[in-house]
């Protein structure tokens, strides 16, 4: 029975220090998946930023050809426009040529606003994807901020909790009931000493040889009666 008591007692022991070690091991290991998280984090940011470039030069470029076509639609107006002076002042024969030919450039000039059309809205959906993409970047950007931040959390609460384990464990070996009895005897014997000091200036009072007492009294001034300073009050002038 004492045996099984003895082992039930070494294995209670050894699995608080393994437990302990495995706590140990899941600060460290809960801190080093977030740095890996912080690492797949900012390589994607990375690749968001590129893919965010990309997708603005497209919207650009769809902006600028929609710019173009308009251009282009506006210059078959006014060729047109042209055709139509013409054709006011040319003969049947003519007007019939420049009849078609107006035709075509407004023809064109159509096509164009259609052209036009479609790369502006090419233009606007692209915008859409390129706000969007920023306001992820925005938020992936202050997720790797606030993941720095509570690592840097961890690591000082970790050290913290390391210092707070090791001063307690210190504090624990410290013998304060023998402190305060020292201290108490530290205070015992300045009392005593002090008290010892007063003894010997009373006693260096006390020792003090007749000759020199009857020399003090001698030298001090008598004190005249009082008879003596009555009469001496009432006869004076």
């Amino acid at each position: 029975m004492a045996k099984q008591s003895w082992w039930s007692r070494f294995w209670g022991i050894f699995n608080a220090k393994a437990h302990k070690s495995l706590d140990k091991l899941e600060d460290g290991a809960r801190i080093d998946i977030l740095r890996q998280k912080v690492r797949e984090l900012e390589a994607g940011h990375a690749k968001s930023v590129n893919g965010l470039a990309k997708v603005k030069a497209l919207q650009f470029k769809f902006e600028k050809d929609a710019k173009a076509f308009e251009d282009k639609a506006a210059d078959y107006r006014e060729k047109a426009g042209k055709l139509k002076e013409r054709y006011e002042g040319a003969s049947k024969k003519d007007q019939a040529q420049l009849k078609s030919d107006i035709i075509l450039m407004l023809n064109k000039a159509e096509n164009m606003d259609q052209e036009a059309a479609n790369k502006r809205t090419q233009a606007e959906n692209q915008g859409k994807i390129v706000a969007n993409l920023e306001t992820k970047i925005k938020e992936m950007t202050k997720l790797i901020k606030d993941t720095k931040a509570n690592i840097t959390n961890m690591e000082a609460r970790a050290e913290a909790a390391k210092v707070n384990k090791e001063i307690s464990k210190e504090l624990s070996d410290v013998n304060f009931d023998g402190v305060s009895s020292q201290i108490e005897e530290i205070e015992k014997k300045i009392n005593e000493d002090n008290a010892e000091a007063e003894a010997w200036d009373h006693i260096d009072t006390a020792l003090e040889d007749d000759e020199e007492r009857i020399e003090k009294m001698l030298n001090e001034s008598s004190p005249t009666e009082d008879s003596k300073l009555f009469d001496e009050f009432m006869n004076s002038k």
